[in-house]
């Protein structure tokens, strides 16, 4: 007979009435697994309520490595810092090495940067140049969750 939900109550009442008679031979997990066989029958879209969901794990970030977006396109702007950055000659006399890394900058005005910078190897004293801007996670995230890939920074 069912209620005036549409919840079949007499079926439900079979099967708790068995689970309460049997409950003291029940382990943790059989209780669990049959409580949760009886939600799914009433109905299972309940189950999928975050309530009911594993809580997410964000995998750390292994030290040195940061997360950053799975692609960054250098557009003009981006390749001419990057070149300004290292030197207008590609020969390997007036070439600056420099190196990438990702992470926050302040300029002069105190704007904050955060994303791909650049600094130049032999004086990063100078301070770095913001090459591609992308928002800095706000929690440490999964990759596959966000997409996202680890690049190692210094």
């Amino acid at each position: 007979m069912n209620n005036r939900y549409g919840v079949d109550a007499t079926y439900f009442i079979t099967k708790l009435g068995g689970l309460v008679q049997d409950i003291w031979d029940y382990t943790p997990e059989e209780l669990a697994r049959s409580l949760a066989r009886l939600a799914q029958t009433a109905n299972a879209e309940t189950l999928k309520e975050p309530e009911f969901q594993p809580p997410i794990q964000f995998a750390p970030v292994p030290e040195g490595y940061s997360l950053v977006p799975k692609h960054m396109t250098l557009d003009l702007d981006a390749m001419q810092r990057l070149c300004a950055m290292t030197g207008d000659s590609f020969t390997e006399d007036e070439f600056g090495e420099c190196t990438l890394w990702v992470g926050e900058t302040h300029d002069e005005n105190g704007s904050t940067f955060h994303g791909l910078n650049a600094t130049l190897t032999e004086y990063p004293e100078e301070g770095a140049l913001p090459i591609v801007e992308f928002p800095a996670p706000a929690a440490p995230p999964q990759p596959s969750c966000l997409d996202g890939a680890l690049a190692q920074t210094t």
